[in-house]
């Protein structure tokens, strides 16, 4: 399984107060691209969990958790984009239960240390990897697989600060980015985590301006900038 570790890079944007990936590093599903009406096991995004950190934190707590993306915030990353290009599905299935099945796209998993584990790099993080890239003529387009690889640890406080991390986390798998270690100063928004980069104006979910950058900067294909 190859995966690819979103870098630290600034791009241009479209949308100033948020980052996203740009023309030569688009780490975002491909899924994110298209909208179909009801279910569709191609476009849609299905999601399976799993816990390597037993007792701390079962399989299906961590599958209670990833609702964040669908529920309990006004915004939510569900139905982003014209005719919900970002349309979520919970596979109810635990991930090592459908480790041949190429139609999950958004794997969910927690160990207490995703770096110890070799899934993350650096000092107490979680972390988003992409698999089975997209390469059309020698251009990365992007990914048919997530990984979101939480630190239980990150996901036990209060469900504000939970909320905090996984929808944050998400935004790593529809193509925004970490903001510099110097921006805090922009309108804010799900990217700017308070307790890892500092700053003061991070929210516990998207806010309009979150989905507005996926929407403009990730969702056209072909992609806008290439």
């Amino acid at each position: 399984m190859l995966l690819a570790i979103s870098p630290w890079v600034i791009p241009d944007i479209a949308v100033a107060n948020h980052y996203h990936s740009g023309s030569t590093s688009q780490l975002h599903i491909h899924t994110a691209h298209w909208a179909t009406a009801g279910y569709n096991i191609t476009n849609d995004e299905d999601i399976c969990s799993q816990s390597y950190d037993l007792p701390n934190i079962s399989s299906a707590t961590l599958d209670a958790y990833t609702s964040d993306w669908f529920t309990g915030t006004s915004v939510v990353w569900d139905l982003t984009g014209s005719g919900a290009k970002i349309d979520l599905y919970k596979s109810g299935y635990a991930c090592d239960d459908l480790a041949s099945q190429s139609w999950i796209d958004i794997e969910a998993k927690a160990f207490a240390d995703p770096t110890a584990s070799g899934v993350c790099t650096g000092s107490n993080v979680s972390c988003v990897n992409f698999g089975d890239a997209r390469i059309i003529d020698g251009i990365l387009e992007d990914y048919w697989q997530g990984y979101v690889f939480f630190k239980t640890s990150h996901l036990t406080g209060t469900p504000a600060s939970r909320r905090k991390v996984t929808n944050h986390e998400f935004g790593h798998i529809v193509g925004l980015k970490d903001p510099p270690p110097t921006d805090c100063t922009s309108t804010g928004g799900v990217m700017h985590h308070q307790t890892y980069y500092g700053c003061t104006d991070g929210t516990e979910a998207p806010l309009s301006t979150d989905k507005l950058s996926v929407e403009q900067n990730i969702m056209p294909y072909p992609h806008i900038n290439e």
